[in-house]
């Protein structure tokens, strides 16, 4: 079973990080399922993955940005929001901070929790 159509999360808040520790943890070029960080990934709020409406695996489709796989998880206190890696600050301040429509495309391997991981 493939993945057949996107459906509209909402408005979601759209940020963006790079690699350095100031806005990571103590290992900023991996994240948090253990994927090396790349333009091809995206973290989502704790809400959203907590909901199943966004989890691991899922493609989102974020206006304006193109598509990215969710392979990581921003700090608890955000909510409704996804966050984008970069490479550059250049590319960073272009991304701002700003709601932008967001759809996910469910992966038929997704999982919500690390520990469902290995099923």
């Amino acid at each position: 079973m493939g993945i057949t159509e996107a459906t509209l999360i909402g408005a979601l808040w759209v940020t963006s990080y790079r690699s350095v520790q100031e806005q990571t943890d103590a290992s900023p070029h991996f994240t948090s399922i253990g994927h090396h960080v790349s333009q091809e990934g995206v973290a989502v709020s704790p809400d959203l993955m907590a909901s199943g409406t966004a989890c691991y695996g899922d493609a989102l489709i974020v206006e304006g940005e193109g598509v990215r796989v969710v392979n990581d998880v921003m700090h608890p206190r955000l909510q409704q929001s996804v966050d984008l890696w970069v490479d550059s600050y250049k590319e960073e301040k272009r991304i701002g901070k700003s709601k932008k429509k967001v759809w996910v495309l469910r992966s038929p391997t997704r999982y919500c929790n690390k520990k469902d991981r290995s099923k």
